[in-house]
């Protein structure tokens, strides 16, 4: 049940950041965030060994971030039963254009794309797809349905948490650059079961499910892009690095 926190204020020197808190199967193996693509070669993103797509991705040169996540609702079918086509081409695909191939194929999911000057937000059910922008201010976006018990409160939450975070400096290393966007993440007191945490411990119907580890990405006005990651379960502060971009054509 991945979490995403996007935070829009236009005028900012850096007006878009991104905090992406990635939930799998800890057995799913990943590459680290390199380009991957060759039909996307400015585009940098982790890629799942088993489909060969992204869960996240950015491209420097736009610059443009975008990310997909599962859905979690009742009525929903489960995405083990209904996808027939993977969803890690969801990202790569809308740094280009707007819209997906092969949606009816695929799996319910939340898929959004930003840039410097906002961003959009597509809902996929599996049988209808609708688009709303992104509205300046903070929006949560989360695999587990709003319906569900105790996610309208925690997603409020975590609006209300990194609404009030001051915006990072963005320079020097990662801890320096992001501060105390930083600290909010540490996943380290969450408690096995504690579905209203943002990093998922554990899960008892779902053995080896939980975090597997989180990305950070700013946009300045600019056209400058930060992007650092951290590799751990419970998004350990000190293992935040930065994404070094300069293979993507980023200067």
């Amino acid at each position: 049940m991945c979490t995403a926190v996007v935070r829009y204020a236009p005028g900012d020197a850096w007006p878009v950041l991104v905090t992406f808190v990635r939930d799998e199967d800890r057995a799913r193996a990943a590459d680290a965030p390199g380009a991957w693509w060759p039909d996307h070669p400015l585009v940098v993103g982790g890629r799942d060994r088993s489909a060969g797509g992204t869960w996240f991705a950015v491209d420097p040169r736009a610059p443009a971030a975008a990310f997909v996540t599962n859905r979690f609702e009742p009525g929903l079918t489960p995405p083990m039963q209904r996808g027939h086509h993977t969803r890690g081409t969801v990202a790569l695909e809308l740094l280009d254009a707007d819209h997906v191939d092969a949606v009816d194929e695929m799996a319910p999911f939340h898929a959004v794309r930003v840039r410097r000057d906002g961003g959009r937000w597509w809902h996929w059910d599996g049988s209808a797809t609708s688009v709303e922008d992104l509205a300046p201010g903070v929006t949560v976006i989360a695999s587990r349905g709003p319906m569900l018990p105790g996610e309208t409160e925690r997603r409020a939450r975590l609006a209300a948490q990194f609404a009030a975070l001051t915006t990072p400096p963005l320079e020097g290393d990662s801890s320096r650059a992001w501060g105390e966007w930083i600290a909010a993440l540490d996943g380290r007191a969450t408690e096995a079961e504690e579905l209203g945490a943002l990093t998922v411990r554990s899960l008892a119907d779902h053995p080896g499910f939980g975090t597997v580890g989180a990305s950070l990405v700013a946009l300045a006005a600019d056209g400058r892009v930060r992007y650092d990651v951290n590799p751990t379960t419970d998004l350990d502060p000190g293992a935040w690095a930065r994404v070094d971009l300069t293979p993507a054509g980023a200067t």
